[in-house]
């Protein structure tokens, strides 16, 4: 895998978008030597050399949707929910699609103006504003939310996963570092290629 960009949160931790250049994937199957707007890429998150992924998806969907999510959390219009606290996004949402899924319960919408990625691995990515701070929060979502435990997992109730519950990572982003990583998104969107 290489990495196409690093979005560096401090010393330890990073955003990175990886493709495998190897075998790289193109979706609708263009062969070009340069990076292809359709071309597949994962976002990674990086803390003390453990890899989390947190989506997989096509290099021209990925970054535009983190080049425009990171303008508005810079103009801080990703104000957080009255419903929400920070740093229990995932929480909420969790608990939300639980109730949606399980009981029937009316899903509101409130959480989708600050999802940023999501994995297949159950893992979200969120951006928002408290206070006229920016927070990225990176959380796991209940395993079982739509689907059946398979016979070989260690299933563990909502209740209990709920009660255990912690985000993977949240962080405070400097307005600084924003402007850094919604340039980097720029020059990447403006290097790939249409064609």
């Amino acid at each position: 895998m290489k990495s196409l960009i690093t979005f560096q949160i401090s010393e330890s931790q990073s955003i990175r978008i990886v493709i495998d250049e190897q075998n790289k994937t193109n979706i609708y199957g263009y062969k070009v030597e340069r990076l292809h707007v359709f071309d597949e890429v994962e976002v990674e998150y990086v803390c003390d050399n453990q890899v989390i992924v947190l989506a997989r998806d096509t290099v021209q969907h990925i970054v535009t949707v983190f080049f425009h999510i990171l303008k508005k959390s810079l103009e801080n219009k990703l104000q957080l929910d009255t419903s929400l606290a920070i740093e229990k996004v995932g929480y909420f949402f969790s608990q939300k699609m639980y109730l949606s899924v399980n009981e029937s319960e009316e899903k509101d919408d409130i959480f989708s103006k600050y999802w940023v990625w999501s994995s297949p691995d159950n893992i979200q990515t969120w951006l928002y504003n408290v206070d006229g701070k920016i927070y990225l929060e990176i959380s796991q979502t209940y395993p079982w939310l739509f689907s059946d435990p398979d016979e070989d997992e260690s299933y563990v109730s909502f209740d209990d996963y709920m009660k255990n519950y912690k985000p993977i990572a949240i962080v405070e982003l400097q307005e600084m570092l924003v402007q850094i990583w919604i340039n980097q998104c720029h020059a990447i969107l403006q290097s790939i290629e249409i064609v």
